[in-house]
């Protein structure tokens, strides 16, 4: 399948498990209408367990990246045109701002909105293909050496899937992000500043990269539908 428009079905950005009772995930889900500008809202859902207890936002890592005065996190709500290539637009007055501004201390104004471009390379049907082998090539994609920055999908091992395959309707998305600017303003390579920070830890590994948070102008984000989401959570016995 080509680079189509991207189904609006739940999709899962990333999921760092250790086992059945240490772990975490991130989807992105939006209930499909549109604001009086053709923008859908997509919200952020986070969840998983510590030592088999629920984790919520409040004891997850968070991490965040200061752009040209913008902090982002991974997890703000946000707007998304229809298309190909789509306009993403995050304001600063989100469900999470306020939380990390209180832990940072922080009494500023609110910044201004931020925008990037979302371009779809690729939506992949992986219906009936073996699980593990499927994030295997994923984590490898990930590692190619390459001037871009590409967002953790899977961190866990692949054993841990057995012989699974995917069922019916599973697909594969592969996005290229530009990165933040200030709304309305142009910016060019020379004019971007960024820098990674997490002011609380996670003691499950790689909390950056499980929160999207990364300090170049470009990003490779990967993600799989609710379809094949669903099944992956059941092999795991993940609720």
């Amino acid at each position: 399948m080509g680079a189509e428009v991207l189904e609006e079905s739940p999709r899962l950005v990333a999921l760092n498990f250790q086992d059945a009772a240490n772990y975490d995930f991130y989807l992105e889900r939006t209930d499909g209408v549109a604001n009086a500008a053709g923008q859908l809202l997509w919200d952020p859902v986070y969840g998983g367990l510590i030592q088999g207890n629920p984790r919520t936002p409040d004891d997850a890592a968070l991490c965040y990246e200061a752009v040209n005065g913008f902090r982002y996190t991974g997890r703000e709500e946000y707007l998304r045109s229809r298309g190909n290539p789509a306009r993403i637009e995050i304001a600063s007055r989100n469900k999470i701002a306020p939380r990390l501004r209180l832990l940072l201390g922080m009494t500023q104004p609110p910044e201004p909105l931020a925008a990037l471009f979302e371009i779809t390379l690729e939506i992949t049907d992986i219906s009936h293909r073996p699980m593990a082998d499927f994030v295997r090539e994923v984590q490898a994609r990930e590692r190619e050496p390459d001037s871009l920055v590409h967002q953790s999908l899977f961190t866990l091992d692949p054993q841990a899937l057995g012989v699974a395959t995917f069922p019916a309707g599973s697909r594969f998305h592969v996005q290229l992000q530009t990165h933040f600017a200030k709304a309305g303003v142009e910016q060019s390579a020379a004019e971007f500043h960024a820098a990674l920070r997490c002011p609380r830890g996670n003691d499950l590994p790689r909390p950056a990269s499980a929160l999207a948070a990364f300090g170049k102008p470009l990003r490779m984000k990967q993600s799989i539908n609710g379809t094949a989401w669903d099944a992956m959570k059941a092999v795991l016995n993940i609720p």
